[in-house]
């Protein structure tokens, strides 16, 4: 069974082959279906991973030329989801009401959708860790310059949302059918922490430890979706115990010299480059590089292979096509009956 795999993997057990998870957008799987002649080459993929950050935006108000308010407060603009006014015009919490968790998520459907998955390693989540969830609340400036300016009016901000954070990770446990948790957030560009190591230590570090601690105790892992050069955080990551860490972007970071600092403490998932081989490389290439991944991220347990991105509109159909056959190999000359 898939979960059985992903939990061996996440004991950083060989299975013989390389879990995969391949998020493809619209576009491509359109392509593919074309290519393929029908949509019946989804059935070759295995779901090993199922969901995804679930729960945590709700149904925002419409308020008419793209323009949306969310329940938190502020309002953005379609659809770029950018930032058209931020919930808190200065730096202080008086008066502000955090949503009600109750309406932060469809929460029958989403235990309808997850119970169907059942033979996936199932991952829930809330939308926005708490560096991105800040920017919508003050705007990027003005929250970069809080952190300097008025440190204690970030803490209380933050402390906010963590304590409706845990709220909400309590609810998925206990309504929606998961083997554990998503989490994290984009702290980083692609150069490092975009508020800079101290302060992303002072500030998101003991709060994403916080909820690590709280699903432990709970008894579900935790998977961080991180994007960018995430590098400069591993050894704090690693020190929160940390299970898993996805997105892996290899434009940002050598992600192989990741692996040998993680190997056996911490799994990876992801890892192939959506922003240099699958959009710009040659099919050769592609195949390379993700026989590359399995053999050498995989090696020993404790990875998943995949795209560092969903598979998106600007990945040439021949290197989409060259990245699902290579993995998909490795999977089925697993499944092949000893001569």
């Amino acid at each position: 069974m898939p979960k059985a795999i992903v939990e061996a993997t996440f004991r950083f057990e060989d299975s013989g082959f390389v879990p995969y998870h391949i998020p493809i957008c619209k576009d491509i799987r359109a392509r593919l279906n074309a290519h393929y002649g029908s949509a019946r080459w989804q059935e070759r993929l295995t779901r090993y991973l199922f969901g995804g950050h679930a729960v945590g935006q709700g149904r925002p108000e419409e308020l008419g030329g793209g323009l949306r308010r969310s329940p938190y407060g502020y309002v953005t603009r379609e659809p770029i989801d950018h930032l058209e006014e931020p919930a808190l015009k200065a730096p202080k919490m008086d008066g502000y009401r955090w949503p009600d968790p109750e309406h932060l998520a469809d929460w029958d459907s989403l235990a309808a959708q997850y119970q169907a998955a059942e033979g996936a390693f199932r991952l829930c989540g809330m939308a926005y860790g708490l560096f991105e969830r800040g920017m919508k609340m003050r705007g990027m400036e003005n929250l970069l310059m809080d952190m300097i300016e008025h440190p204690r009016f970030v803490h209380d901000l933050f402390d906010g949302y963590l304590e409706l954070r845990l709220k909400l990770i309590d609810m998925i446990i206990d309504r929606i059918p998961v083997e554990g948790v998503f989490d994290g957030g984009d702290d980083c560009d692609q150069r490092g922490p975009i508020m800079g190591l101290a302060r992303w230590r002072e500030f998101v570090k003991p709060r994403l430890k916080a909820v690590i601690d709280h699903v432990h105790a709970k008894g579900f892992p935790v998977v961080a979706h991180m994007c960018g050069n995430v590098r400069p955080l591993v050894e704090d990551l690693l020190e929160m115990r940390l299970d898993a860490l996805e997105s892996l972007q290899p434009e940002a970071m050598d992600i192989y010299e990741l692996r040998r600092v993680t190997e056996g403490k911490m799994v990876l998932i992801g890892g192939m480059g959506a922003q240099s081989t699958l959009p710009f490389g040659s099919p050769e290439d592609v195949r390379r590089e993700t026989l590359k991944l399995v053999n050498e991220m995989g090696r020993g347990g404790g990875y998943v292979v995949g795209p560092a991105k969903p598979l998106m509109e600007d990945v040439p159909t021949e290197n989409a096509v060259a990245f699902i056959e290579t993995v998909l190999l490795q999977e089925e000359r697993m499944a092949e009956p000893a001569v």
